[in-house]
C-alpha cells in the first residue's frame, strides 16, 4: 500500500467494518506547527522556514486534523497510531525526547508567532512518550533519517471525545545548560524535501 509523502503525519492504521474488509491506513495531516526557544530568553522561530526544533531548551508544538477521518470513526476502530518525524538534525537523540498532549488553548502558528497568544501548556501528567539512544535506546528507526512514534493511546483519547489540541515534543533533559544539550530538527509541514521517504505499509488485517 503506498501512502502520500508527507513530511511528518499520524498514520492510522484502521480496522474495516466488516471480518473481509482489509485495514486501511489513513494519514492526519499537520495543519500548524512552530517552534521556541525559551532560554536564555524567549524567541519564536519563523513557522514558515520549512523545520522544526527541540531540544536546548526548544520545543515544537504540533496540530493534526482528525477531519480527514470517515464520520464516526471511534477508537474501536483504531488498530495503532504511528507519529513519523523526517529528522534533519539528530544531535539530542542520545539524551532524548518527550512527548506531551497540549492543553486547552486557542494556539496556532500565527498567533503564537505574533504574539497574539503565548506558547500553549501541556499536560507534563500524560506522557505520550519517552525516547533515546542512550542505555540501549528505544528509538524506532523506519529508515537513516525517519522515526516512528507510538501515539495510539493519544488519538484514541482524541476520539473518544477529548479535545484535540496537539502535542509538543521537547528534549527529555530540559533542565541542561545548553552547552550539554544539542538540538535535533525534524521537517515541519512547510518543508517540500523531496528526499522525505514514502512509506509502502502491510496493515494487520482485522482480527489478526
Amino acid at each position: 500500500m503506498n501512502l502520500p509523502r508527507p513530511t511528518k503525519a499520524i498514520l492510522i492504521c484502521m480496522a474495516g467494518l466488516l471480518a473481509a474488509t482489509a485495514a486501511r491506513v489513513q494519514s492526519l495531516p499537520d495543519v500548524s506547527d512552530i517552534s521556541v526557544r525559551f532560554q536564555p530568553s524567549q524567541s519564536i522561530f519563523d513557522p514558515n522556514d520549512g523545520n522544526l526544533y527541540f531540544g536546548q531548551q526548544q520545543s515544537s508544538y504540533l496540530l493534526f486534523s482528525l477531519y480527514s477521518l470517515p464520520a464516526g470513526t471511534n477508537s474501536a476502530a483504531l488498530r495503532k497510531a504511528i507519529l513519523r518525524l523526517y529528522f534533519t538534525q539528530r544531535d539530542c537523540l542520545y539524551e532524548g525526547f518527550k512527548i506531551y498532549p497540549i492543553l486547552p488553548s486557542g494556539w496556532g502558528e500565527n498567533s503564537v508567532a505574533v504574539g497574539d497568544v503565548p506558547p500553549p501548556d501541556y499536560d507534563s501528567s500524560f506522557l505520550i512518550a519517552s525516547l533515546a539512544a542512550k542505555d540501549g535506546g528505544n528509538l524506532s528507526w523506519y529508515s537513516r533519517n525517519v522515526i516512528e512514534v507510538d501515539v495510539t493511546q493519544q488519538v484514541k483519547k482524541w476520539l473518544n471525545g477529548s479535545p484535540n489540541y496537539g502535542i509538543v515534543i521537547m528534549g527529555a533533559d530540559t533542565s541542561s545548560k545548553l552547552s550539554e544539550q544539542k538540538v535535533c530538527i525534524i521537517n515541519s509541514k512547510d518543508n517540500t524535501n523531496e528526499a522525505t521517504p514514502r512509506r509502502s505499509a502491510q496493515p494487520e488485517p482485522p482480527g489478526g
